[in-house]
């Protein structure tokens, strides 16, 4: 997996004559210098393409899809795209040719179906929705990270701790990673199951556990 944020750019409609290539070009262009990569595909301009996208890519590798609405009449196609991808989706509308009529449409379609979804509305090449995009990759990115994690809980906590209370489920669905309870008895067993020399049950069972991280890792955003 990439040590940063993976956007898959994704053109939306036909290439009809120049201009609407060096929209393509201007929104791929603009992310240069960003900490971010950026793939670009070819437009989709059908339904049987969308299906064909697996023979390109490997969704797994992107952590957030921008939909570029190079014109009107494509909302099916970018609901189709959103629904196979399965990532989180940023709808890029431009100011011509009837882009974000179409665009507020399919938006709207995949809020409904409860898709992690935003739409932006600007000229390509635009930097403050390029800005924009950027932060939200981050956020895509962390979040798919997290979904690969799985955290074991140590023990209970006590009734009178409510603040401090979780919903395990809420947070499986929301992030994707995977909490399990373990109980002390739980813990010493797997521990004691490790047949390493250089490990110190002892030591492990009895001392605060430290994460070292560096504060790029913990900026907000």
């Amino acid at each position: 997996m990439s040590d940063r944020p993976s956007i898959l750019l994704v053109p939306i409609g036909r290439v009809v004559d120049e201009s609407f290539k060096r929209d393509i070009d201007s929104v791929e262009n603009a992310f240069e210098g960003l900490d971010v990569k950026i793939k670009r595909l070819s437009p989709v301009v059908n339904e049987l393409q969308v299906y064909q996208l697996g023979d390109v890519i490997n969704k797994e590798d992107y952590d957030l899809a921008l939909l570029l609405c190079l014109h009107g009449a494509t909302a099916h196609l970018q609901v189709a795209v959103a629904d196979y991808l399965k990532l989180p989706i940023v709808i890029w509308s431009l100011p011509w040719r009837f882009s974000f009529p179409t665009s507020a449409s399919a938006y709207g379609a995949l809020i409904e179906r409860g898709f992690w979804a935003t739409l932006l509305h600007g000229r390509p090449g635009d930097k403050d929705i390029v800005g924009k995009i950027a932060v939200l990759a981050r956020v895509a990115f962390a979040i798919h990270r997290l979904s690969m994690a799985r955290i074991g809980i140590l023990g209970n906590l006590p009734h009178y701790m409510l603040a401090s209370l979780y919903d395990i489920e809420a947070i499986e669905k929301r992030f994707g990673v995977k909490l399990r309870q373990l109980s002390r008895f739980e813990f010493t067993n797997i521990l004691g199951s490790l047949r390493c020399e250089e490990i110190d049950m002892k030591q492990i069972s009895q001392e605060n556990v430290i994460l070292k991280t560096d504060k790029n890792s913990l900026t907000k955003g």
